[in-house]
């Protein structure tokens, strides 16, 4: 299934958050990282990040999410 990004350029913010989202067949993911600094060391180059996932049907169409499976990349493009 390909991915249509809905934004053009850097993701957009929410309360000076990173926001990233992406369309496919009318089903919008919105995905929030937050950097969680207590569970992180730096020291030990370990970096705990959590993730909010939201799944909007925009479509006319009733769906079902059967599976699903994410793909994290770092600033540089690399899958974690």
């Amino acid at each position: 299934m390909r991915t249509h990004s809905r934004r053009k350029g850097p993701p957009a913010t929410k309360d000076n958050v990173m926001l990233y989202e992406a369309q496919t067949l009318g089903i919008i993911v919105r995905v929030q990282p937050e950097f969680m600094d207590a569970r992180s060391d730096p020291e030990k180059s370990e970096f705990m990040w959590s993730y909010t996932v939201e799944i909007e049907n925009s479509g006319e169409m009733t769906v079902r999410l059967m599976t699903r499976s994410w793909r994290i990349l770092d600033s540089l493009g690399r899958q974690q």
